[in-house]
């Protein structure tokens, strides 16, 4: 049987074959350690969710938001009418009393709203988003919308510093309920990857058109909003 002298090695007492395991076992741990730390995992760690402001809860979007609270997303909602987020506060959102107030410490704004007056009122008036959203907020518009007014939008996010996905979806109420909407996301088609699984939270599938062609999905009868 080959022997091998003892040695102190951390503090133990070892033969050289174990003082040669003991050395791979903490360089491999600190390999180990160090990669987890450089991307961020830590298993340990509650992962945090994005916070949603969800602006519009009328026939899809009440639905919609109901979706992204059950899957653990953090949403603040809010609704020109009043009255509207009972059921949405019960699952767990907070309420906003203006436009602003739900998009201010928000990641993505996504709002579902029925037509370009209403969104208009919704992005540009005194307590609107654009007047004091941050930097690096995504903005998702799935409302009816005129086309020269998505392009607005996407021009206007940019100036902020934001990001714009112009993204429609197919499909009505029970669609909205079961979550198998097809949304038509127009954008940079990063943007849309990063988003995807937000919107896959809604929805079953998701195209990446840019934002012309998006667009033009807009006149198609099949969409609902």
């Amino acid at each position: 049987m080959f022997l091998c002298d003892e040695r102190t090695v951390g503090g133990y007492n070892c033969s050289y074959g174990v003082a040669i395991a003991l050395f791979a076992d903490i360089l491999f741990t600190g390999i180990h350690f160090s990669y987890n730390e450089r991307i961020g995992f830590n298993p340990g760690r509650e992962i945090n969710m994005p916070t949603i402001a969800f602006i519009g809860l009328g026939t899809m979007g009440l639905p919609m938001a109901a979706n992204l609270l059950r899957k653990s997303y953090q949403v603040v909602v809010y609704n020109r009418t009043p009255g509207k987020a009972g059921q949405l506060l019960e699952l767990g959102a907070e309420e906003a009393a203006t436009p602003l107030a739900a998009a201010r410490g928000a990641d993505v704004v996504l709002t579902m709203i029925s037509n370009d007056a209403a969104v208009e009122e919704v992005y540009y008036g005194t307590e609107g988003v654009f007047a004091g959203i941050k930097p690096n907020t995504v903005l998702i518009d799935s409302s009816t919308i005129s086309p020269a007014l998505a392009r607005r939008l996407a021009q206007d996010a940019a100036d902020a510093f934001c990001d714009f996905l112009d993204a429609p979806v197919t499909g009505s109420k029970p669609a909205a309920i079961d979550g198998t909407l097809l949304f038509m996301a127009g954008g940079d088609a990063r943007v849309v990857e990063d988003q995807k699984p937000l919107l896959l939270s809604m929805g079953r599938e998701d195209y990446i058109w840019g934002l012309a062609a998006a667009e033009r999905r807009r006149s198609s009868p099949t969409i609902r909003s």
